[in-house]
């Protein structure tokens, strides 16, 4: 069942016959000037979005009911991360959050002093997320305590991905970087 925000609604439609199966409302009445930068991800029957005023949205994946939402003003982030039960998403005012999958909830707030346009990748109990100020990080899934850094010679807004025991990712310096987990 692929989903697709579009025109300020999350819908989704059934993969065989292109039918719409539900839709949730997920822009504000006075929607602002532009529209939806990132993508759902689905985990654990909940889709979490992005909407365009900035929240935070768990949406029931098989009829479309909003779980909760959550407000974090004119912070625009990333696409969410879903791991061991924490959404985590990266935002342009130097903040990676994780909250609770279940209830919205902040269990903590890193600052990181960068934006963050790259989504973050989550991996055995570690966020990774590249960020505007040349970097990659390693972050502790638990705490949000940054466990290490890769000083890069561009941007990193391409999310990182984990793969045999190595984190990869390619920055603006036009290089592509593999590090050792």
């Amino acid at each position: 069942m692929p989903r697709a925000l579009r025109n300020g609604f999350l819908w989704a439609v059934d993969a065989v016959t292109g039918r719409r199966r539900w839709k949730q409302r997920l822009r504000p009445r006075r929607p602002r000037s532009y529209g939806q930068f990132t993508s759902p991800t689905v985990a654990d029957s909940r889709v979490y979005v992005r909407s365009p005023d900035d929240s935070l949205w768990a949406v029931d994946a098989a009829g479309g009911g909003r779980r909760w939402q959550r407000s974090y003003g004119r912070d625009t982030w990333s696409t969410p991360a879903v791991g061991d039960g924490t959404v985590y998403l990266g935002s342009n005012g130097w903040n990676l959050w994780a909250v609770d999958a279940a209830t919205g909830k902040e269990r903590w707030k890193q600052e990181t002093g960068a934006a963050h346009q790259s989504s973050p990748t989550v991996a055995e109990g570690t966020v990774y997320i590249g960020s505007e100020d040349m970097s990659l990080r390693a972050v502790n899934a638990a705490t949000g305590e940054e466990r290490w850094r890769l000083h890069t010679r561009g941007k990193v807004n391409s999310p990182p991905v984990v793969a045999d025991g190595s984190v990869y990712v390619s920055s603006q310096d036009n290089f592509l970087y593999a590090v050792h987990t």
